[in-house]
Protein backbone atom coordinates (compact mmCIF):
# COMPACT_ATOMS: atom_id res chain seq x y z
CA UNK A 1 0.00 0.00 0.00
CA UNK A 2 1.46 3.33 -1.06
CA UNK A 3 0.42 6.37 0.89
CA UNK A 4 -0.30 9.69 -0.75
CA UNK A 5 2.01 12.66 -0.23
CA UNK A 6 0.80 15.32 2.19
CA UNK A 7 -1.42 17.91 0.54
CA UNK A 8 0.55 20.72 2.20
CA UNK A 9 3.65 21.12 4.31
CA UNK A 10 1.65 20.43 7.51
CA UNK A 11 2.45 16.92 8.77
CA UNK A 12 -0.72 16.26 10.74
CA UNK A 13 -1.29 12.54 10.30
CA UNK A 14 0.66 9.33 10.68
CA UNK A 15 0.40 8.69 6.94
CA UNK A 16 1.88 12.16 6.21
CA UNK A 17 4.72 11.45 8.63
CA UNK A 18 5.44 8.07 7.08
CA UNK A 19 5.38 9.49 3.56
CA UNK A 20 7.94 12.20 4.38
CA UNK A 21 10.16 9.77 6.34
CA UNK A 22 10.05 7.19 3.54
CA UNK A 23 10.65 9.62 0.65
CA UNK A 24 13.74 11.64 1.61
CA UNK A 25 14.62 12.36 -2.03
CA UNK A 26 11.38 14.31 -2.34
CA UNK A 27 11.50 16.01 1.04
CA UNK A 28 15.11 16.86 1.98
CA UNK A 29 15.39 20.62 1.67
CA UNK A 30 11.61 21.11 1.71
CA UNK A 31 9.58 22.93 4.35
CA UNK A 32 7.37 21.08 6.81
CA UNK A 33 5.26 22.07 9.80
CA UNK A 34 4.05 20.14 12.80
CA UNK A 35 1.67 21.22 15.54
CA UNK A 36 1.54 20.29 19.21
CA UNK A 37 4.66 18.18 19.47
CA UNK A 38 6.07 17.33 22.90
CA UNK A 39 9.70 17.52 23.95
CA UNK A 40 11.14 14.34 25.39
CA UNK A 41 14.97 14.27 25.27
CA UNK A 42 18.17 15.51 23.64
CA UNK A 43 19.41 13.38 20.76
CA UNK A 44 23.04 13.13 19.69
CA UNK A 45 25.04 16.27 19.02
CA UNK A 46 22.80 19.25 18.36
CA UNK A 47 19.33 17.73 18.21
CA UNK A 48 16.37 17.95 20.57
CA UNK A 49 13.75 15.23 20.30
CA UNK A 50 10.05 15.97 19.99
CA UNK A 51 7.21 13.53 19.48
CA UNK A 52 3.97 14.00 17.59
CA UNK A 53 1.18 11.64 18.64
CA UNK A 54 -1.28 10.93 15.86
CA UNK A 55 -4.83 9.78 16.54
CA UNK A 56 -4.74 6.93 14.03
CA UNK A 57 -2.57 4.71 16.20
CA UNK A 58 -1.82 6.77 19.30
CA UNK A 59 1.90 6.27 18.61
CA UNK A 60 4.54 8.94 18.99
CA UNK A 61 6.68 9.72 15.96
CA UNK A 62 9.93 11.62 16.46
CA UNK A 63 11.06 14.89 14.97
CA UNK A 64 14.66 15.79 15.79
CA UNK A 65 15.11 19.55 15.76
CA UNK A 66 18.64 20.83 15.19
CA UNK A 67 19.27 23.40 17.92
CA UNK A 68 21.24 24.13 21.05
CA UNK A 69 18.13 25.59 22.70
CA UNK A 70 17.06 23.83 25.88
CA UNK A 71 13.50 22.63 26.38
CA UNK A 72 11.62 21.29 29.41
CA UNK A 73 10.14 17.79 29.77
CA UNK A 74 6.84 17.55 27.89
CA UNK A 75 7.09 21.15 26.67
CA UNK A 76 4.70 21.49 23.74
CA UNK A 77 5.47 23.52 20.63
CA UNK A 78 4.41 23.91 17.02
CA UNK A 79 7.17 24.50 14.48
CA UNK A 80 8.03 24.97 10.85
CA UNK A 81 11.40 24.12 9.39
CA UNK A 82 13.38 22.42 6.66
CA UNK A 83 13.82 18.66 6.35
CA UNK A 84 17.56 18.07 6.77
CA UNK A 85 17.46 14.28 6.41
CA UNK A 86 15.56 11.23 7.53
CA UNK A 87 16.79 8.23 9.49
CA UNK A 88 15.76 5.27 11.56
CA UNK A 89 16.29 4.30 15.19
CA UNK A 90 15.22 0.89 16.48
CA UNK A 91 12.84 0.44 13.57
CA UNK A 92 11.21 3.87 13.94
CA UNK A 93 11.57 6.43 11.15
CA UNK A 94 12.88 9.85 12.21
CA UNK A 95 12.60 13.23 10.49
CA UNK A 96 15.53 15.58 11.20
CA UNK A 97 14.65 19.27 10.92
CA UNK A 98 16.93 22.29 10.63
CA UNK A 99 16.34 26.04 10.40
CA UNK A 100 13.12 25.71 12.35
CA UNK A 101 11.02 28.41 13.96
CA UNK A 102 8.59 27.95 16.80
CA UNK A 103 5.11 29.12 15.91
Amino acid sequence: MTSEPPSSELIDSLSDYRYVANHPDEWVGESIRAENVNYYEPYQEDYQGFRAVYEEQDEGRPFMLKTDKQFHDNEEISFSGTVEKTGELQGVKIIFVENFTIE
